[in-house]
């Protein structure tokens, strides 16, 4: 995080819509492999102290969004209301627990997948110059012809020059924020927080927008975001490698599953073989060192330690880097015990672990012929390939 500001910054992600003109939940369709409320917390959880996202009263979907964010475990979830007046007072109401008077909330659109850095913080920069400023709200020039179609009568031309088109994030000192949402009754109808100021003759800061900032309404704005984003993908992948001693024992960790043999694998953690190779393969995608760099083995919190922990670190660093994972292929060398009798377990763990689907788990087994160390049972080693695509930061 890095705060443009002196003051603490609530980023408030409006997630908690029902998308009716979509036909299904936008939040969760698929951009770039991520779901699409994925890419819109990112940039946000750089640069704001804390991230709040309004879920759906609807249970079901809630959950679901919940999961899709389970890669950024610093968010804070809260309940959202019937409208999006409601939903935000909810979160307003949460951040009053801590939030000092001269505090920025942002408000922005769950929906908006491609806000930039740029224009997070050109919205946060003027309360820097002007410690009595209420409101910043970034906008555009309208480019198009405008026509005026009154109920009743005929169509007339607009003074484009006249107009502006706003978007969001809309930043907010929080006392007068919290105030007004709280003297407006909750059925009144205003389609964003910048038009209750202008309703309460509260004077607002406008800033340049961003044309690339759209706002995903009907399925025919996802192809849309999706020609925005392609310059911006790029495609990686990495490799990992990882052994450990078979001693006798009564079983052995592959994959986050239980092998039951008369072996055990020999490490400081559960020591298993196939989960380490996997991290190192993930760390690789963000050169971000090994395993050992981020866990080492002389500190003893990581003795006996769940390797799923480990896999988790590298999967949130690879999120924190815009990277999406999108397959994996495992090879295990080991002459004992025997995979293929585990295999499909084993390849469901990685799936679960890793959000992917089955199909984009790949797991083979070799042996060396009775050649080497595992050739003689001393150890099993495992190499693991990684593939996933990158997002540019500022689409």
């Amino acid at each position: 995080m890095n705060n443009p500001t002196p003051v603490h910054s609530f980023a408030v992600i409006v997630a908690a819509g029902t998308s009716e003109r979509f036909g299904t939940p936008k939040l969760l369709v698929p951009i770039n492999k991520k779901p699409l409320i994925t890419l819109t917390v990112a940039p946000f959880l750089k640069l704001c102290d804390t991230v709040i996202v309004v879920l759906p009263k609807n249970p079901e979907l809630a959950s679901s969004l919940k999961e899709a964010l389970t890669l950024f475990p610093s968010i804070v979830f809260v309940s959202g209301g019937d409208s999006r007046h409601e939903s935000v007072k909810n979160a307003v109401a949460h951040i009053a627990k801590t939030a000092k008077s001269q505090d920025i909330v942002l408000v922005h659109d769950g929906a908006r997948p491609l806000v930039s850095s740029q224009l997070i913080t050109r919205t946060l920069s003027p309360f820097l110059h002007d410690p009595s400023l209420d409101s910043v709200i970034p906008a555009l020039d309208i480019v198009d012809t405008v026509y005026r179609f009154p109920s009743g009568q005929k169509p007339h031309l607009d003074a484009r020059q006249e107009l502006k088109t706003v978007q969001t994030p809309q930043a907010f000192r929080y006392q007068p924020l919290r105030h007004i949402l709280s003297s407006v009754p909750q059925s009144s109808e205003f389609p964003d927080e910048g038009s209750l100021f202008l309703d309460q003759k509260h004077s607002i800061c406008f800033v340049k927008g961003e044309n690339s900032n759209i706002k995903v309404t009907t399925p025919d704005d996802i192809p849309h975001i999706l020609r925005i984003l392609a310059p911006h993908i790029v495609h990686k992948s990495t490799s990992g490698y990882d052994v450990h001693r078979l001693i006798p024992g009564g079983g052995l960790i592959l994959g986050g599953c239980h092998i039951p043999c008369p072996f055990a694998l020999l490490g400081h953690s559960d020591a298993d073989v196939l989960l380490h190779s996997l991290t190192d393969a993930l760390y690789g995608l963000t050169a971000s060192g090994d395993i050992g760099c981020h866990f080492p083995p002389s500190d003893p919190q990581w003795k006996n330690a769940d390797s799923s922990i480990f896999l988790e670190h590298a999967l949130h660093t690879l999120c924190s880097h815009h990277g999406s994972l999108s397959h994996i292929d495992i090879t295990l060398i080991a002459e004992t015990p025997k995979i293929s009798p585990h295999a499909l377990a084993i390849r469901s763990s990685l799936a679960a672990l890793c959000h992917l689907p089955l199909d984009s788990i790949s797991l083979k087994a070799t042996t060396t012929e009775g050649l080497g160390f595992t050739g003689r049972k001393e150890g099993i080693a495992s190499l693991a390939h990684v593939s996933a695509s990158f997002l540019s930061p500022n689409p």
